[in-house]
């Protein structure tokens, strides 16, 4: 990486800041407003289909999340696109136009896997075993509460 420090953070939804059904998960929706209040670039990047961007912004607004503090909300252009390959296409764009991604909070091992080529400096497991915690799988976390789980 170039020595300018990269500020943008990549949030999943489903599974990262809700649940499956659409209850807020408490420990990625901390993480959410302390990228918020902590001024980074934050986008969302989500498999869900495009036409689901009412109920996600819904969603976000239910959690007093300001939409309009975030860079962008990226959804699945098509259902014929996986979930996966669509993501590694999401983060590449991100990375075309921020030049960089500090930060991945997702819940699919496999979708972190595939990005790993990607030169993200950390990516950021959320797992839901009984309880709400991140896993670490490389770098080192910027937000706070995910270096304390």
């Amino acid at each position: 990486m170039s020595q300018i420090e990269c500020d943008v953070i990549v949030f999943d939804f489903d599974g990262v800041l809700v649940d499956y059904n659409l209850r807020p998960r408490p420990l990625g929706v901390s993480l959410l407003k302390e990228a918020v209040k902590g001024g980074l670039v934050v986008y969302i990047v989500s498999g869900r289909l495009k036409d689901e961007l009412y109920t996600v912004k819904n969603a976000l607004k239910d959690m007093d999340i300001k939409t309009n503090k975030l860079k962008d909300i990226l959804l699945r252009p098509s259902s014929r696109l996986s979930e996966k390959n669509w993501k590694l296409m999401a983060y590449s764009r991100i990375i075309d136009k921020e030049g960089c991604i500090a930060e991945v909070h997702e819940d699919n091992p496999y979708v972190l896997s595939s990005i790993r080529k990607l030169g993200i400096e950390t990516l950021v497991l959320h797992v839901y075993e009984g309880s709400e915690r991140c896993e670490v799988l490389k770098g080192k976390p910027r937000l706070f509460a995910c270096i304390n789980t």
